[in-house]
């Protein structure tokens, strides 16, 4: 993944079979205070939603990130 300063993430990671893989793919090329965007609320789980429980991202970005009003910013 290209080095970039905002990612914006609305309703994908309960879509991927590994979104922890994901997510640090993400992390490590988002550059120094760049900004998540993002939803990473749990979902039910249906057709589509292969991992509804969104848990672990939630975990990683307020371990890597500083909440900003609605939006996530790299620390």
């Amino acid at each position: 993944m290209p080095i970039h300063n905002i990612c914006i993430a609305r309703s994908v990671f309960e879509h991927l079979l590994n979104p922890l893989k994901a997510y640090q793919n993400i992390y490590n090329s988002l550059e120094q205070g760049g900004i998540f965007f993002g939803n990473f609320e749990d979902h039910k789980r249906v057709f589509f939603h292969v991992s509804p429980n969104l848990k672990n991202i939630r975990d990683k970005i307020k371990k890597d990130f500083q909440k900003s009003d609605q939006f996530w910013s790299k620390k």
